[in-house]
């Protein structure tokens, strides 16, 4: 929480990455990757050395790195609202025009290079989600949509069992939150063990994309 990778971290980490046969790598946790201030020099780095790169971002800071995220090989912006009133509700401290602008200026961008990322907006749907404005306000901003279902987050604070967060304080989230029941068999395992390895801000190395 508010710590920024350290640049000699992030190169050890890579280089490390590559000498074991690494080739891919997810340039996000749960922060806002385009605040780091090297990170236009970590995907320039990343690409240099022959990485599959993407980035997931809010894409409130996408008109500060055309240039550097045109280089890369996914951009996934997360999007929940259709408007400016449920997308500023859902994404707090966002503004609307903003995200609209930048990714409207960043099709432009990218219409002008020879090779260019593949664009996902990938969102969480809502009970009450417009899906008819939601596709109408972003279908011709990015190539693709990426759905995910809403549910109760984990409250990492209980350390001996599994607790969900409480939304009580917000009525309009917690009704329109689609939930689901944690069930310990159906959920015992999880693929992402054996497909990835996290690299905290720290340096430290965790397999599970939730432990931070």
């Amino acid at each position: 929480k508010g710590t920024n990778m350290a640049p000699d971290i992030f190169y050890k980490a890579v280089n490390e990455a590559h000498a074991l046969g690494i080739r891919d790598c997810r340039l996000y946790t749960t922060g806002e990757p385009l605040l780091h201030p090297q990170i236009d020099e970590f995907i320039k780095y990343l690409k240099k050395k022959k990485f599959h790169v993407m980035i997931s971002t809010n894409g409130q800071f996408l008109d500060k790195h055309f240039e550097a995220l045109s280089l890369m090989d996914e951009v996934k912006i997360s999007i929940e609202g259709w408007d400016k009133e449920s997308y500023e509700y859902y994404r707090k401290n966002c503004d609307f025009e903003k995200v609209l602008s930048n990714l409207t200026e960043f099709k432009k961008y990218l219409s002008t290079k020879p090779q260019r990322p593949f664009t996902t907006v990938g969102f969480m749907v809502m009970r009450e989600t417009d899906m008819e404005q939601f596709f109408k306000t972003w279908r011709d901003k990015v190539d693709r949509f990426v759905i995910y279902p809403t549910g109760h987050v984990f409250d990492w604070d209980h350390k001996d069992s599994l607790e969900y967060l409480s939304f009580d304080s917000d009525k309009r989230l917690k009704e329109n939150m689609y939930n689901y029941v944690y069930d310990e068999q159906s959920s015992k395992y999880c693929g992402y063990h054996f497909e990835i390895v996290l690299i905290t801000a720290q340096g430290n190395g965790v397999i599970c994309c939730n432990d931070f």
